[in-house]
């Protein structure tokens, strides 16, 4: 079996990975599922008996078979040498910065789900959620983007990491993707207008050459979050 990527038929955590597998070049499955039951009475009991962790999303990659999202963006970034320079990711302390970025970025991407999912009891309704989305576009530059826009004021190039592209820039370029198109929705200015190392981030990385093929691809084009979950953003 060669390498797949699995998670719903939505951007959501899976978009970095796929991102990932397009900038390096790489044939790959990727693998979407549009229902609970497509998923769970499908694939899903395979998969446990290899892995009894088994979520989405995961990852295959020939008899290896990971899951949980932090897992799989670190296993494909040591697969593809996508660690911003360093192959080394868990060990001396100059190895962790990656996972580092990783974790950080994720910390803002539940701050996003919680506006965007009622299950998370932060906006209970629509009006609700529009009000809380524009408040926080407008405080992200002095809250949750404001450490980001320091690491790339200190960063010796573009990225997070300097020159080199790593997981944790894929990511952060998705979330910051999520949120501008929630922003416009909204008509509330962009979040990153006050930030200009994380705008010069944002459009560096939207012209790699790379990802050309992704950005013109359906990929891209899907809903970023899951209307199975009642999402108020899509």
């Amino acid at each position: 079996m060669g390498l797949t990527v699995g998670y719903w038929d939505i951007r959501g955590l899976a978009a970095p990975m796929r991102m990932m597998c397009e900038y390096a070049g790489v044939e790959y499955e990727n693998k979407m599922y549009s229902d609970f039951g497509a998923w769970m009475n499908g694939d899903k009991p395979g998969l446990k008996e290899k892995n009894p962790l088994i979520n989405l999303p995961y990852v295959i990659d020939g008899d290896k078979v990971i899951t949980q999202s932090q897992a799989c963006f670190i296993y494909l970034a040591k697969k593809f040498d996508l660690c911003g320079g360093s192959k080394k990711v868990v060990g001396e302390a100059d190895d962790c910065k990656m996972l580092e970025y990783l974790m950080e970025v994720f910390d803002v991407r539940n701050e996003i789900m919680g506006l965007v999912y009622p299950f998370k009891t932060v906006c209970r309704d629509e009006a609700e959620h529009k009000e809380k989305t524009v408040a926080f576009c407008a405080s992200v530059a002095t809250g949750s983007f404001a450490k980001l826009e320091a690491v790339l004021a200190s960063s010796s190039g573009p990225l997070l990491m300097g020159a080199e592209i790593s997981a944790a820039d894929f990511h952060l370029w998705e979330m910051i993707d999520q949120l501008e198109l929630m922003a416009k929705k909204h008509g509330t200015k962009s979040p990153i207008a006050d930030l200009p190392k994380l705008a010069a981030f944002y459009a560096h990385f939207r012209a790699l050459p790379q990802l050309k093929k992704y950005f013109d691809s359906d990929m891209y084009k899907l809903p970023c979050n899951n209307k199975l979950g009642g999402a108020y953003f899509m």
